[in-house]
């Protein structure tokens, strides 16, 4: 069947937007690597072009790719955005920039214009709503993610929080305010408004890629999810299987990482591999001290199974890679997303998580003890759906291969 559709030369077009973790963007890669092998042609309309080159060096070489990068928002103030309570997914896309008439309309006319150049059978979107705006009653479009962004079909947006079930009228306004703008960008695009906004996160097929558990609308949600694709999935472990030492892990500037450094790992009596790349001049001093190892390149995550404990920020491909390898994890969120796993996590007895206040008013390194032995003793009440491997998730992948096949036909 999918012989089928190349011969034809269909073009799809692959986008992404908001994300800023790599994750995002293996997704989208992973989801286009049958297409692209198979001849059609494709178009990566994506934030950061050399990243696609990292992750697929051999596709520069292929006459039938081509990128673009793709407009970005200038979100206003990042650290007010981190700090500012957030209720519903309406209040995420203000820290983006959404709450500007001016800036949502031309970011969608540039995705129009850029759809236009490349004329796409079907576009296939992670984590991107403007040209899922741009594009809804033109050109067919598959929208795929994790449970945070791939928003429930509803009139009004929940509460994405148990401890904050309440909607306050801020985040109503914000909701009201943001369908205003869309809908205004697609009627002076001559397309249809719409009547809710989880419109602008869905597509005319849509798979929510979580765990259940893990998936912040899973009460609400009326389609099924789908296990991740583009995830590690490690051996099963057992505790007396493994070693004694932690691996800490962050992949980008955290603002607890250096608290945690002088006061833990510095005087800490387990040994840890430490991935921070952003700290280099800083770990410099600890290579050898207390058997900690400092990485330069990151671990593969295959090997979580190994370690005792895992510590990071609540990315979503860490923390399900460590559920499924059944470690108990140790999480510091600095934004919705990363809390709503790890509260998760915490409800199934697998993680415990820290604040960036709590750590930062750490006095001395007992604080840390404390926290990893109580990581340590967590009884680890998974759900019975992180029993899962790669074969699992491949059933995903050719959910999402047929979904865009159907509307290439």
């Amino acid at each position: 069947m999918a012989g089928e559709a190349i011969k034809k030369k269909k073009r799809i077009a692959f986008c992404s937007e908001l994300g800023s973790g790599s994750g995002h963007l293996t997704a989208l890669l992973a989801a286009a690597d049958v297409f692209v092998e198979q001849g059609s042609e494709c178009a990566f309309i994506v934030p950061d072009l050399n990243a696609v080159l990292r992750l697929r060096p051999d596709w520069s070489l292929r006459s039938n790719i081509q990128a673009w990068n793709s407009p970005q928002w200038q979100v206003k103030n990042p650290e007010q955005a981190d700090s500012t309570r957030t209720y519903t997914f309406a209040d995420v896309l203000i820290s983006f920039g959404f709450g500007d008439a001016l800036s949502v309309f031309n970011n969608i006319s540039r995705w129009h214009a850029l759809l236009d150049a490349f004329r796409p059978d079907v576009l296939v979107t992670e984590f991107a709503p403007s040209p899922a705006i741009a594009a809804r009653g033109r050109i067919p479009c598959v929208t795929f993610g994790n449970g945070f962004y791939v928003l429930p079909n509803v009139a009004k947006l929940p509460s994405m929080t148990s401890w904050d079930p309440e909607v306050p009228e801020e985040s109503r306004r914000n909701e009201g305010l943001i369908l205003a703008e869309i809908s205004e960008a697609r009627r002076r695009l001559d397309l249809s408004s719409w009547d809710s906004l989880s419109e602008a996160f869905r597509g005319d097929a849509t798979l929510p890629c979580t765990f259940a558990t893990l998936d912040p609308y899973h009460r609400i949600r009326s389609e099924l999810t789908h296990l991740p694709f583009n995830i590690p999935f490690p051996r099963r472990s057992k505790p007396s299987e493994r070693s004694v030492r932690g691996f800490v892990y962050y992949s980008f500037p955290h603002p607890v990482f250096e608290r945690v450094l002088s006061l833990a790992l510095a005087q800490s009596k387990i040994p840890c591999w430490i991935y921070a790349p952003c700290y280099a001049s800083q770990l410099r001093p600890y290579v050898g001290l207390n058997g900690h190892e400092i990485l330069s390149e990151p671990m593969d995550l295959h090997r979580l199974s190994e370690f005792s404990f895992c510590m990071h920020h609540g990315g979503m491909g860490i923390s399900s890679a460590g559920a499924i390898a059944n470690v108990p994890q140790f999480i510091t969120p600095v934004n919705l997303e990363h809390a709503l796993t790890a509260s998760s996590l915490c409800k199934q007895a697998a993680a415990i998580m820290a604040l960036p206040e709590t750590i930062m008013a750490w006095q001395s390194s007992s604080s840390w003890g404390q926290a990893v032995a109580a990581c340590l003793a967590l009884p680890m009440n998974l759900h019975p759906e992180f029993n899962c491997n790669s074969s699992d998730a491949k059933v995903t992948l050719s959910r999402l291969t047929q979904q865009v096949l159907n509307f290439l036909h």
